[in-house]
């Protein structure tokens, strides 16, 4: 026997409102109109929980959000322009940092090799054009020059000093090949930020060499005179009896508190 209840849209044929005589449908089904209303029922209950459109009858619509308002994008782009203001100097902060470290290192590097030197050749390479080179086309980046020329000779070969860190600032060349680089170029060491990294062997104390470098905030390019430092407590040069090396540091320029050497300074 077919169940009484039909799609809620509609009522049972043949039905009557009138469930109140069992003995009209009997003991064991039920009434069809009391069927249809409770199918009825549930069925707009089930459609209300579900914010969906019920067939056979007008539904009830869907409550889902379209999209942002732009009031509330708006206000997303300032919280990102906020946060990029806060960060963004922060992080450059965080980059002079590592490059002020790896600069140290280098020099630690640099040191080593010239250590190495010392104990093949009984002295260290000299901050002073050799005349077995012939003329120096100029004093510019001087120290820095024949430092580089000693370690890359083709009498010795620096190891563990890659060639990536090599520049030309005053773009000058000598007379002839005089390192094992396969160019006539006067290279220099450079720091993190580009910039030459001065060299004073022990016996040149107390000269005044021109160096070049650049600017680190305008971008200029810079010339400076660069000598050995002295210690204050001891009134003498540090590494007295050795050599010193001199990055011009964040800022681009020789001679200012943020210089990196291979010594501690006092007050530093």
């Amino acid at each position: 026997m077919t169940h009484p209840c039909r799609p809620w849209g509609e009522p049972p044929p043949n039905s009557s409102s009138d469930c109140s005589s069992k003995a009209k449908w009997g003991a064991l089904f039920p009434c069809p109109w009391t069927m249809w209303r409770s199918c009825a029922a549930m069925a707009t209950s089930d459609c209300a929980a579900r914010a969906v459109r019920c067939p056979g009858r007008p539904g009830l619509p869907r409550t889902g959000r379209a999209g942002f308002t732009l009031i509330e994008l708006l206000t997303v782009l300032v919280i990102l322009s906020i946060l990029m203001a806060f960060l963004v100097p922060r992080l450059a902060g965080a980059g002079d940092a590592a490059k002020e470290k790896l600069t140290r290192a280098y020099l630690v590097q640099l040191e080593a090799a010239a250590s190495e030197y010392e104990l093949e050749f009984g002295d260290y390479p000299p901050s002073q054009y050799q005349e077995a080179w012939g003329a120096a086309p100029n004093l510019t980046n001087l120290g820095a020059e024949t430092f580089l020329a000693a370690l890359f000779s083709d009498q010795w070969d620096a190891p563990n000093l890659s060639e990536d860190r090599l520049i030309n600032m005053d773009g000058d060349a000598a007379r002839k090949n005089i390192t094992a680089l396969g160019t006539r170029d006067l290279f220099e060491f450079s720091d993190e930020w580009g910039n030459p990294i001065a060299y004073i062997h022990r016996r040149d104390y107390g000269r005044s060499d021109t160096y070049l470098s650049y600017d680190n905030e305008t971008g200029e390019l810079l010339e400076s005179a660069v000598r050995s430092l002295d210690n204050p407590v001891t009134k003498g040069p540090y590494k007295r009896r050795s050599f010193q090396l001199i990055s011009a540091g964040l800022d681009g320029r020789f001679g200012t508190p943020d210089d990196i050497c291979n010594f501690e300074r006092v007050g530093d």
